[in-house]
């Protein structure tokens, strides 16, 4: 299964923690940090898939841990889930925004931890080849902040575009494509569909996936949009999972397209 790190003071609760993970098939290191250059030692000594990180270490405050793993340029990408018996709501908006996975509230429930950590495991991590780029064509700031939030802890770079005419917002995907667009329905400035077309009908973007994002209160397109090759139709508001799982399956799928269209190698390379 997958190799994770927990870090937590309290032996009860880290043992614990340490026993429901390995029951469930998980290769499982746990330390009680004395102090945060030590915690960082240890992880990099040993690169785990997941962390799990307890709040309330005196000696290794578990936010100031956090922090340190996420500006580590070693151990910036690994997924990080919280565990705490704190339950207030900004903490848990804090987290989030920090781009922490998953929240785990004590005492632990076996069917809680085993839920969180595969839907980390399942989150993408960044990339060390190139940043994939996410260009955001919606109306609404708060749903250009809501991918912002859901796709930058995996490395992607999101592009919010404030899309004011259809030829405009054509003309800077065509001068800086990106490699997936995302479209709001709730489009005011012009119909979300004539973009999706126009991309399609230019042969510098024609084969970008695109993603659409559908508010409750948005029309939905029917059977233009498959027509028109979108990828996924996706509602929002939407668990982040989800639109990092959309977002990892279109760009896949396009690279598997162009690996397909890729010409074969000549006679002579293809005997070496």
């Amino acid at each position: 299964m997958a190799r994770i790190a927990i870090f937590d003071d309290n032996r009860l609760a880290r043992h614990t923690l340490a026993g429901m993970l390995r029951l469930q098939g998980h290769e499982v290191s746990d330390y009680d940090p004395t102090a945060l250059f030590e915690a960082l030692r240890a992880l990099r000594d040993d690169i785990p898939e997941l962390v799990m990180v307890d709040l309330m270490m005196p000696q290794c405050p578990g936010m100031t841990l956090v922090r340190a793993i996420q500006e580590d340029p070693v151990l910036g990408g690994l997924r990080i889930i919280v565990v705490s018996g704190a339950t207030e709501p900004e903490l848990i908006v804090t987290l989030t925004q920090m781009g922490i996975l998953g929240f785990i509230t004590k005492p632990l429930d076996a069917a809680e931890v085993e839920r969180h950590v595969s839907e980390a495991l399942q989150c993408d991590v960044p990339d060390p080849g190139r940043t994939k780029r996410v260009a955001v064509i919606h109306g609404q700031l708060v749903a250009q902040a809501f991918v912002q939030q859901a796709l930058a802890p995996s490395g992607y770079q999101v592009l919010s575009l404030a899309p004011s005419s259809l030829v405009e917002t054509l003309g800077f995907l065509v001068s800086d494509p990106p490699d997936l667009i995302l479209v709001g329905l709730s489009l005011v400035a012009f119909p979300p569909l004539s973009l999706v077309r126009a991309v399609r009908e230019d042969h510098r973007l024609k084969d970008l996936p695109i993603l659409l994002l559908m508010g409750e209160d948005d029309d939905p397109p029917g059977s233009l949009s498959e027509s028109l090759g979108v990828n996924a139709l996706l509602p929002y508001p939407c668990e982040p999972l989800v639109l990092q799982r959309e977002v990892r399956k279109a760009l896949d799928e396009a690279a598997q397209r162009q690996a397909s269209s890729r010409p074969p190698a000549p006679a002579y390379l293809a005997r070496k």
